[in-house]
């Protein structure tokens, strides 16, 4: 049989790059970097690859792939503790490169404490890099950057500052580190002076409106402020975040993707009703291809905005559906598959079984999303953004789909579930009925879910794929006797298609059990998220 590609640990280390692991399954929840899961960084470490390892972080980061930026500031955090002195300068070097905000400088900082053992304080080289974060921006940018993100992972720019023994490299970072550290009214003492720089004056002016912002109840107040200031949703005071004029002002300020995280609130507080003027300017939002390209925005995040929308909490909206809003959503459901999905040129077989876990009807990662609309998402988009794609259903046999590019998501779904009813109602097999020396009442069997099935069918038929993709909601392993890694191995020598992969997507897991562990060209899924279209892809 055609040999599955063997893992160098190069190799495991870019695949954790994407996938924060270095084997065969990625956990929507539950990944975390550790040293005790990258023995192949350490490895690599110790075979003097640092250099390459830092170059691969930054070309990652400069290309902007899919990677997890967790991954790369955790890869660059254990690098800086190399004693190889050329190795730590430069991944300091790279970290003020990728690292881009507060947020990112935290959880820098909390993989350094993490790695850092009986040593107490601050090395010279970590506290020069962390005043060179400080200090490389303009006083008014950072600014806006530490003011909008206070806080993470435990750390505040207030510890930072004191740890590092950071100082101002201009009076007016000098004024930001006291208000961090301080306060507003300490900083007003000592800075709000006349002959004060225009920087000073500035930064002075802005920190002054913050902290208006910050302690401000009354919400006309706030809409103003966030209108003439863009000021965004994280700087906004938490009591203020029911009201329908702060959203309104909010809406021409706030990125497209973080708007479609809020629809429920914009519907709650109104925002979305047919007899309000907003709604439109939202639905135009929703028909402006530009702005859907320009913002990155993927279809799952308009797919879960659409279902908050439809369903509301606990599935009871509190609005009355507004139907220009429903259509709004679905054309961009489908102009950002067109759009902003790149095809990746390869042959997909799609093969989907769901219907199996009749006590998970919800995916792990997405509660919002049930297990056959999160099949047909998945399935719409590879049909939408592939040229050449196949569909199947399978159980212990394979059922081709009259689905295409063209078909809409409730199309799909409802396929999918007339064939979840053919499935819960196929006889048992022969070879599964007890025999008659065996006891009657010895449980049922488990729902039929053969994962090589397709995968045999597509031999069989002599179809090329160049990506078998798998979505099901089964908790248990393959019911079929071939395993799956057996007939894909053996799809690989029959059809002379060595490089042939396999995705496997399970909603409802916490972990998966398909792939095998030293054959990189499959890979499982534990649940369902927004990253786990681009997580596919990449593979």
């Amino acid at each position: 049989m055609a040999s599955p590609p063997e893992m160098c640990s190069f190799d495991a280390f870019k695949r954790f790059l994407h996938l924060c692991t270095d084997g065969a399954v990625y956990k929507v929840i539950g990944n975390c970097c550790t040293t005790e899961n990258t023995p192949f960084l350490t490895e690599l470490l110790n075979d003097h690859k640092g250099k390459e390892v830092l170059t691969e972080v930054l070309k990652c980061h400069t290309e902007k792939t899919s990677v997890k930026k967790d991954t790369l500031l955790f890869t660059v955090a254990l690098c800086a503790k190399s004693t190889d002195k050329d190795i730590k300068q430069q991944a300091y070097q790279t970290f003020l490169k990728i690292c881009n905000s507060p947020r990112e400088l935290f959880q820098f900082l909390s993989y350094q404490k993490k790695l850092t053992e009986n040593t107490r304080g601050w090395g010279r080289s970590l506290k020069h890099a962390v005043s060179q974060w400080y200090n490389q921006q303009t006083p008014l940018d950072l600014a806006k950057s530490v003011t909008r993100q206070i806080s993470y992972c435990g750390w505040t720019h207030r510890d930072v500052l004191r740890l590092g023994h950071i100082k101002g490299a201009s009076e007016a970072t000098c004024l930001i580190f006291k208000y961090l550290v301080k306060g507003i009214e300490e900083a007003k003492k000592e800075f709000d002076k006349e002959g004060a720089s225009e920087d000073v004056r500035k930064v002075l002016d802005y920190l002054v409106t913050v902290d208006t912002l910050k302690h401000s109840t009354d919400d006309h107040q706030v809409a103003c402020l966030v209108e003439k200031h863009s000021f965004g949703l994280e700087s906004i005071p938490t009591k203020l975040l029911n009201s329908k004029e702060v959203w309104r002002a909010l809406i021409n300020v706030i990125p497209m993707t973080t708007l479609l995280q809020y629809f429920g609130k914009l519907a709650a507080v109104g925002l979305l009703e047919a007899s309000c003027d907003t709604s439109k300017v939202l639905v135009e939002k929703l028909q402006d291809v530009a702005r859907l390209k320009e913002g990155r925005v993927e279809p799952l995040s308009v797919l879960l905005a659409s279902r908050i929308y439809e369903q509301g909490k606990g599935g009871k909206p509190r609005w009355s559906r507004n139907e220009e809003v429903v259509r709004g959503l679905d054309l961009a459901f489908d102009s950002t598959i067109k759009n902003n999905m790149e095809a990746t040129k390869k042959r997909y077989l799609v093969a989907v079984r769901v219907g199996v876990s009749k006590g998970k009807l919800t995916v792990r990662g997405t509660q919002v999303l049930s297990n056959i609309i999160a099949a047909a998402a998945m399935t719409s988009i590879t049909l939408k953004s592939e040229e050449k794609v196949d569909v199947v259903y399978f159980t212990r046999s394979v059922t081709s789909l009259p689905v295409s590019a063209e078909s809409k998501l409730a199309d799909i779904c409802d396929e999918l579930a007339t064939q979840i009813i053919i499935a819960d109602n196929l006889p048992e097999p022969e070879e599964d009925k007890p025999k008659n020396d065996e006891p009657v009442f010895r449980g049922a069997p488990p729902p039929p879910c053969d994962i090589a099935a397709p995968i045999k069918w597509a031999r069989e038929n002599k179809k090329a794929v160049d990506v078998f993709l798998f979505l099901t909601d089964n908790r248990d392993k393959s019911t079929g006797k071939v395993p799956p890694h057996d007939a894909l191995l053996q799809y690989r020598k029959d059809m002379d298609m060595p490089n042939t992969k396999m995705v496997t997507c399970g909603f409802t897991n916490a972990t998966m059990r398909v792939a095998e562990q030293d054959d990189r060209g499959m890979l499982d899924i534990a649940g369902f998220d927004l990253t786990v279209p681009n997580m596919q892809e990449q593979h």
